[in-house]
C-alpha cells in the first residue's frame, strides 16, 4: 500500500466526496448545538426532527459504504482513482458488518462514557445525581472513551477488508493480536483528528455572528469534520497491510 499522503493527493476528488458526505452527518449536530450553547431547548418540530434524522441516516449509510470502498481499493489498487459508483458497490459488501460492529462499539462506548460520568460528576465534583452534567464533563468523558476504544475502532474496518471475515466478534478477536504500543502512530493521529474535529464542532455554536454568513463556516467545519474522522483509517489500513501483505480474493458482491 502506498504512503498515506500520496493516496490523499492522488485521489483527492474521492476524499473530498467522503468529506462532503461526512458533513451531512455532523452539520445537524452543530445546528442542534446552537441551542445548547445558548442554554435553550431545541425548537425543532417532530417532522423537522424526523427529516433531520432521516437525512443523517442517508448520509451515514453512503459515508460508511464509500469509506469502506475507498479503503478496500487503497489496499488493492493504491493511488488508482476510482469511480464513486464502484466505491459504493465495493463498500456495500461491508455495510452490514460495519453496522454490527458499530452497534457493539456504540454499546461499549456508552458504558465507558457513563462510568467516566459517574467518576467525574459524582465522585470528583461530588455533584447531586439529578443535576445535569456540564458540557465539558460530557466532552472529557467522550474524549477519554475515544482513546480507550481507539484500537478496535481503527483496526476492525481494515481487518474486515484484509481477512474477509464477516463476523464482528471474530474481528475483535483478531484485533487483539496487534499490541497498542506497536500502533502509537495511528492512535495519535486518530486522537488528534478527533480532538480537532470535536473542537471545531463545539466552537461553531459559540460564534457571535448570527447572520447568514455564519453558515459558511458551518459548511467548512462540517466538511473538515468529515475529513478528520476519515483520515485516521488510512494509517490504520497501512499498519494492517504491512502485517497482512497478501490480500484475499475480492469477494462476490452478494456476500455480506
Amino acid at each position: 500500500m502506498p504512503p498515506v499522503l500520496t493516496i490523499l493527493k492522488k485521489r483527492w476528488q474521492e476524499v473530498l466526496l467522503i468529506a462532503i458526505l461526512g458533513s451531512g452527518i455532523f452539520i445537524p449536530s452543530m445546528l442542534l448545538g446552537l441551542n445548547d450553547a445558548a442554554g435553550q431547548e431545541p425548537e425543532v418540530s417532530e417532522w423537522s426532527l424526523f427529516a433531520m434524522v432521516a437525512g443523517v441516516t442517508f448520509f451515514a449509510v453512503f459515508y460508511v459504504m464509500i469509506t469502506m470502498g475507498f479503503l478496500e481499493t487503497a489496499y488493492r489498487e493504491g493511488t488508482y482513482q476510482q469511480d464513486p459508483a464502484k466505491l459504493l458497490i465495493i463498500g456495500r459488501r461491508f455495510f452490514w458488518r460495519m453496522l454490527r460492529f458499530n452497534i457493539i462499539i456504540g454499546l461499549v462506548s456508552s458504558v465507558i462514557i457513563f462510568a467516566f460520568y459517574v467518576v467525574i460528576h459524582r465522585m470528583i465534583l461530588q455533584l447531586p445525581p439529578d443535576e445535569a452534567p456540564s458540557v465539558w464533563v460530557q466532552q472529557i468523558s467522550a474524549f477519554f472513551t475515544s482513546i480507550i476504544v481507539a484500537r478496535p475502532v481503527l483496526l476492525i474496518p481494515p481487518i474486515f477488508i484484509t481477512t474477509g471475515t464477516n463476523e464482528a466478534l471474530k474481528a475483535f478477536s483478531l484485533s487483539k493480536k496487534f499490541p497498542v504500543k506497536s500502533m502509537v502512530g495511528p492512535i495519535v493521529i486518530y486522537v488528534v483528528c478527533q480532538a480537532v474535529a470535536n473542537g471545531l464542532m463545539q466552537a461553531w455554536p459559540l460564534m457571535k455572528d448570527t447572520g447568514p454568513i455564519r453558515y459558511i463556516p458551518l459548511a467548512v467545519i462540517g466538511v473538515a469534520a468529515g475529513l478528520l474522522f476519515f483520515v485516521p483509517y488510512l494509517p490504520a489500513m497501512k499498519y494492517i497491510t504491512e502485517r497482512m501483505p497478501s490480500p484475499p480474493e475480492r469477494e462476490d458482491p452478494g456476500n455480506e
